[in-house]
């Protein structure tokens, strides 16, 4: 092997750990599932065979043994063609950064079509070249002879790089600086390790080594961005923990069920020191609530819940009646999700029919891969197509139970009313197998 043979095959097995590192980190981290994350892991796999190809036509690359001519081949054209589609993958994600922030224009999206075409003629041609030899050959030495055709690759690449480069200028006011200058590096570091290729004599392999640089740019780019994401979702629900609290733990309910055990202290002592306990439960959970970061089960909400209507039914008596259809109870939620929920169907269900009285349905089951929670009342309802003036303490309340729940376990909250004819409240949560 020669010296630059060598020199080549120590980059591509440093460029190699690079990416076993980035895909290891990608794994951990909880956005791996996000779209722009699937594109880049997506990007390092492709790199990561375009490395292995070009290694081993590193090792056998000018030995003349005949065997290796085939091997050469075909590790040549599964590098030429995953350089194609990593410059595929780079557009798409270029384009769906730029979803994420602004929906492009159709001129946007065709020149995107148009630099995506460019690669796909070069890599329907590569595929093709172990049969044809229309790009390039080994000759008896095993050295590889370039046709004149090959020359068109070097178009397409130019292409997709103006293109692609007139995209990113063109957006670069809506795109944060790090994501504009790692997608950027995408173009740029290949452009120059072309250009340092050229230099060497086209002995020592720059554009390799800069492909995974840039890779490594836009990973560290990310996570830059990642870390703060995680940061303003921890403060996010760090506020909704204070916002659950001071919703839930409201003056009126107070008030109401201090009236209610004063109301019971002379016609039922027992009754009214039952429910001070039950009372002191309540609070005490909402305020513990603060300190809890981790899902609950289900169990310790629905005896949360018990508790809350425990006390509402001392005030409300046979008026308020409460039915449960339970089928699942082995999963966790954010704590105080559905206790809320109850407590608004209670207040605006309930106490709207103060005469007849009103009735409330717990029912949680499991559908294909979610569990749905609905509680449903009869009391009554709202026009959901109508702004929301309602109180501020209830709309607070429910959206801080939506966002908890998205953040937390990934589940959401779905509201359908009519006036006079109830509400129906349901939580969907995935599960996760």
């Amino acid at each position: 092997m020669s010296n630059a043979n060598a020199i080549n095959a120590a980059l591509i097995i440093f460029c190699i750990l690079i990416n076993i590192v980035i895909i290891f980190f990608i794994l951990i981290n909880e956005f791996n599932k996000e779209k722009q994350t699937k594109i880049f892991t997506g990007v390092i796999l492709i790199n990561f065979v375009l490395l292995l190809s070009y290694l081993i036509g590193q090792f056998l690359y000018g030995n003349p043994n005949p065997a290796y001519n085939p091997v050469l081949t075909w590790s040549a054209t599964i590098y030429q063609v995953s350089t194609q589609v990593l410059l595929l993958l780079q557009i798409k994600l270029t384009m769906v950064t730029i979803e994420n922030k602004k929906e492009p224009s159709r001129l946007v999206k065709y020149s995107a079509y148009t630099a995506a075409a460019a690669v796909m003629i070069n890599l329907l041609l590569s595929v093709t070249s172990p049969f044809t030899g229309l790009f390039f050959y080994y000759d008896e030495s095993n050295h590889v002879v370039f046709r004149e055709i090959f020359m068109l690759s070097n178009v397409t690449t130019s292409i997709w790089t103006v293109i692609t480069f007139t995209i990113l200028i063109a957006h670069r006011k809506i795109l944060g600086r790090k994501e504009l200058y790692s997608l950027l590096s995408y173009i740029i570091l290949p452009t120059l390790g072309l250009f340092l290729f050229i230099l060497s004599g086209g002995e020592i392999q720059f554009i390799i080594f800069s492909i995974t640089l840039s890779i490594l740019i836009y990973f560290a780019g990310t996570q830059i961005d990642l870390s703060a994401r995680i940061k303003q979702k921890e403060l996010e629900l760090t506020r909704g923990r204070i916002a659950m609290m001071t919703s839930q733990i409201q003056p009126h309910f107070i008030y109401n069920t201090l009236a209610a055990i004063k109301s019971l202290i002379n016609v039922n002592p027992k009754l009214a020191a039952d429910t001070v306990t039950e009372f002191a439960n309540y609070l005490r959970i909402n305020i513990d609530s603060l300190s809890i970061t981790e899902p609950v089960s289900f169990e310790t909400e629905l005896k949360h819940v018990e508790k809350y209507l425990s006390i509402e039914q001392k005030r409300f008596k046979d008026k308020l009646n409460i039915t449960y259809d339970i089928t699942v109870r082995n999963f966790n939620l954010p704590a105080l999700s559905i206790q809320p929920i109850v407590e608004n169907a209670v207040r605006h269900g309930i106490t709207s029919k103060r005469e007849t009285g009103g009735n409330i349905s717990i029912s949680v089951h499991k559908i294909n891969n979610e569990i749905k929670i609905t509680i449903t009342d009869d009391g009554a309802g709202f026009d959901t197509t109508l702004p929301d003036t309602g109180e501020k303490q209830t709309s607070t309340g429910l959206k801080n139970v939506k966002t908890r729940l998205s953040a937390m376990v990934n589940g959401t909250l779905d509201i359908q009313s009519q006036p006079s004819h109830g509400t129906t409240v349901t939580i969907t949560i995935p599960i996760c197998e």
